[in-house]
């Protein structure tokens, strides 16, 4: 719901408001390919969440999503938490990487 205006339906970074932003949209589903074959989990999740992302990595152009989802678990009732939402987009990004 949050990802696909940036990084497309399928993850691939073409999203309707990519070619709009100042820099490109990584390509999620080649997340895995760039790291050796493995999947980055805590790195990925550390940019989701961003609360504790470290400057030296230079700005960033995703929004905090950690904050939104915090946010709305406490706005709506039965909304789940941020780590809760973070495992599961963690779980989707692992079954998006192109084989």
């Amino acid at each position: 719901m949050h990802c696909v205006a940036c990084h497309g339906p399928l993850g691939e970074g073409d999203g309707p408001v990519a070619a709009v932003l100042a820099g490109t949209v990584p390509n999620l589903r080649t997340l895995s390919e760039r790291n050796g074959d493995k999947f980055p989990a805590d790195t990925v999740a550390s940019y989701i969440d961003g609360r504790s992302f470290p400057a030296a990595h230079g700005a960033r152009m995703m929004p905090v999503w950690g904050e939104v989802f915090d946010g709305t678990s406490q706005l709506v009732t039965g909304a789940e938490g941020a780590q809760t939402r973070i495992e599961g987009l963690l779980a989707y990004l692992r079954e998006l990487q192109y084989r």
